[in-house]
């Protein structure tokens, strides 16, 4: 059933949008947890989890509605049975408009402290900034990495780190 699902949503939102870094929807079966602590018996139950990164170009509630149905018929032609929870939902929210003043702000403070050309981006995943657009503000993000990130060698530059404050002490102070 996990393969099946998994199979029916790639099929199903499979969009592509080169603003987004992957340029598509994810759909990752993640974790499985543990029903039985031996390998002689069948387990009764079984809990698996599908980590969704959906691609604002689609709701939510249709991706919902695709897992559950798939999931439906599955157990219907396997003769199981099947709930479907949702463990954490954050819908989307409006995106930061690309010639809106914090962006040009902190693209030219880029081009300025770093001497390279910016390069709109989403990353498909939640953020701090997400929680400040839901309340209307428009919120550019951006930093230097190594791309250690949730890494067991996850680190920053303390040279990144002092850039970054300065380009955006320099956003801050310039005009767009």
């Amino acid at each position: 059933m996990t393969l099946e699902i998994d199979r029916k949503l790639h099929e199903m939102f499979n969009y592509e949008d080169p603003l987004f870094i992957p340029p598509r929807s994810t759909f990752e079966p993640t974790k499985v947890e543990l029903n039985v602590g031996n390998v002689n018996t069948i387990p009764g139950k079984h809990v698996f989890y599908i980590d969704c990164r959906i691609l604002p170009k689609y709701g939510i509630d249709d991706v919902l509605r695709v897992i559950k149905d798939t999931a439906n018929k599955y157990c219907n032609a396997h003769g199981c049975r099947v709930d479907v929870e949702i463990v954490s939902r954050e819908d989307p929210v409006q995106p930061t408009s690309a010639d809106g003043e914090i962006v040009r702000r902190l693209a030219k403070a880029i081009r300025t402290v770093k001497g390279l050309e910016p390069k709109l981006l989403g990353i498909g995943g939640g953020t701090y900034a997400r929680y400040l657009r839901a309340r209307g503000i428009p919120v550019a993000v951006w930093m230097t990495s190594k791309e250690t990130a949730h890494a067991p060698d996850e680190h920053v530059s303390l040279g990144d780190v002092i850039s970054d404050i300065k380009t955006l002490i320099t956003s801050l102070l310039t005009e767009p």
